[in-house]
């Protein structure tokens, strides 16, 4: 074992010695990176907050997801419990198992996706903070503080909890800056050269694309981020030319529209795994999950919500 990850090791110990007793505080902030919370925040802002921030976000997030799964399986890294065994289990108070289950540290360990994940959804919120008006602007200071403490608490979370590596969190934070400022360049022009092209051809790209991401690239979470992503395509498309919803409204209204939407989206994410376990094969039906999952979320929130009087629409 090289010096380097022996000091990382010390590490590791040496801060859960030091304030043994604030496991319960870092297990919250590690769920604010993972993918619950994401499941909540994205449609949240979507839905409520504003549609194209939103939009551009879910893609960003997504992007992102797909990035670090590839680059773990590139890296093949593994995290601490799997290089030290017997020095990192005795931090947990439950089975070994059962932690790697509750802190979503399946597989290898670089770059953090929580890590990554955080930087690329914080990090670009708050730089779409100044775009706020009218009864969203005083949330400009309040996005900037949740980000910075984000960006800082939750890949801490993931040392502490010893399921990261130090030189995990910085392949994180890399990785998820590098995404933040190719995403700043490259929308622009991703989204003038989708507006020129028919809905037929937006339904195309986004059906294609992330199938064939799918199919090219093996993984669970390469899987379930190209499903989202392709339901998420779909309805963001067929959003646009049918329903056209906007995110303004009285704050009740956008109460509403985020308990309705995130009630039938919580329904279907854990509605269609019960209906699909044990079936196969098991990676075509995770995939329509998601997809689905995905689509209600672009397309058939917004068209309830029009239905419902609680948003601006065509439908």
């Amino acid at each position: 074992m090289d010096t380097l990850l022996n000091w990382e090791l010390d590490l590791i110990i040496q801060i859960r010695h030091t304030i043994p007793n604030l496991v319960g505080i870092f297990e919250l902030l590690t769920t604010l990176g993972g993918e619950l919370f994401f499941l909540v925040l994205l449609p949240l802002v979507y839905w409520c907050l504003d549609r194209r921030t939103g939009a551009r976000l879910t893609v960003l997030f997504l992007i992102s997801a797909f990035t670090n799964s590839v680059t773990k399986l590139l890296f093949q890294s593994p995290r601490p419990f799997v290089v030290a065994p017997h020095r990192i289990s005795p931090l947990f108070d439950v089975p070994l198992a059962e932690a790697i289950e509750a802190y979503e540290a399946h597989g290898n360990g670089f770059p953090s996706g929580h890590t990554q994940s955080t930087i690329v959804v914080w990090g670009y919120l708050a730089s779409q903070a100044r775009q706020l008006k009218g009864k969203l602007a005083p949330l400009r200071p309040l996005i900037y503080a949740v980000a910075a403490l984000l960006v800082l608490l939750v890949p801490l979370s993931r040392v502490y909890l010893a399921v990261h590596f130090p030189r995990d969190l910085l392949g994180g934070y890399m990785l998820g800056s590098i995404l933040l400022v190719l995403f700043a360049w490259w929308t622009p022009r991703a989204e003038t050269n989708l507006a020129r092209l028919g809905l037929t051809w937006q339904l195309v790209a986004a059906v294609a694309i992330p199938l064939a991401v799918a199919l090219m690239v093996p993984g669970k979470n390469v899987l379930t981020a190209s499903a989202t992503l392709l339901g998420m395509g779909v309805g963001f498309a067929m959003e646009r030319r049918w329903i056209r919803a906007e995110t303004d409204g009285a704050i009740w209204q956008r109460a509403l529209r985020f308990v309705v939407g995130i009630a039938i989206l919580g329904g279907l994410y854990a509605g269609l795994k019960v209906a699909f376990e044990g079936l196969e094969p098991a990676s075509v039906f995770r995939f329509i999950r998601y997809s689905l999952v995905g689509l209600w979320g672009s397309l058939g929130a917004p068209w309830a919500f029009t239905k419902l009087r609680l948003v601006k629409g065509r439908a």
